[in-house]
């Protein structure tokens, strides 16, 4: 090739790498232009936060974000006051007296006490274990009851303004279920497997009333009977006996039947409950 001939692509290459050069340069500086004028990118929020994440205090939405037709927070979730749990079917003469009933307190079933409307509920015992099976004795004064003891479930009385409970038997068994009798005579209990049995309210003369598996037992308001869930016959059932224990009747033939029951105060019904375990 002729030595002009070389000058001439020397030349020619040069020129091409110096355009292409400024080219290059042109194209960073633009770019780099458009990227400054651009508008930065807005905060990026969740509308749902994390449960772990802390709110970006430094975001504060305007008024155009939240239409003022979206109710605040405290219109919305605004605390209400609970309304009285007490029903209101009593109407201008709500019951009297007191009811005795076995609560939960701490994983344990404790003696509580409270109003026939509901009201002034009042825990009475705090045994380390299982309390339960109240009856109110019928001046309304003492409650009865049965607590787990070492020699087995023994039954308890306490003032129905509290104090300390006495225990009124002592290693006879595990007995359940007492209650006073309308004359305040005897206390009614069952010992477990071993039937219906009757004691002095001190504890005195325990001794057995029925000899079969028995349960449950409650006095009739003029003490002439006591009512009581019986497997006796087969199936459980309810049954009735005279208050010196002749005249045993069956007075149920149902299915699931359940234990507890109670008169009414003219003595010709009974109150239970039925139904399979659980319902």
């Amino acid at each position: 090739m002729q030595p002009r001939n070389k000058n001439i692509l020397l030349v020619g290459g040069l020129g091409c790498g110096l355009l292409l050069t400024w080219l290059v340069i042109g194209l960073i500086i633009y770019f780099a232009r458009v990227r400054s004028a651009s508008p930065p990118t807005p905060p990026r929020f969740d509308p749902v936060p994390s449960t772990t994440s802390t709110p970006n205090s430094s975001f504060q939405p305007t008024e155009s974000i939240l239409p003022t037709t979206v109710p605040t927070l405290t219109e919305t979730f605004s605390l209400t006051q609970i309304p009285s749990p007490i029903p209101g079917f009593f109407g201008d003469t709500p019951p009297a007296g007191k009811i005795a009933f076995a609560c939960y307190i701490k994983q344990i079933d404790q003696i509580c006490l409270m109003n026939a409307d509901g009201t002034n509920r009042t825990q009475l015992t705090d045994f380390e274990a299982t309390a339960f099976y109240p009856s109110i004795s019928p001046d309304g004064n003492t409650i009865y009851f049965s607590a787990k003891q070492p020699s087995g479930f023994e039954i308890y009385s306490i003032s129905v303004n509290g104090g300390k409970a006495k225990k009124l038997t002592n290693g006879i068994g595990s007995l359940y279920a007492p209650e006073l009798s309308p004359n305040g005579e005897w206390i009614i209990f069952t010992k477990n497997g071993d039937g219906l049995w009757l004691m002095r309210p001190n504890g005195d003369n325990p001794h057995r009333l029925t000899d079969r598996d028995d349960i449950d037992p409650t006095w009739s308001l003029d003490g002439s009977m006591i009512a009581f869930a019986s497997s006796r016959g087969g199936a459980r059932q309810l049954f009735v006996i005279n208050a010196d224990g002749t005249n045993i009747r069956q007075v149920t033939s149902l299915d699931f039947m359940g234990g507890r029951s109670s008169f009414s105060p003219d003595g010709t019904k009974l109150a239970f409950y039925r139904g399979p375990a659980g319902d």
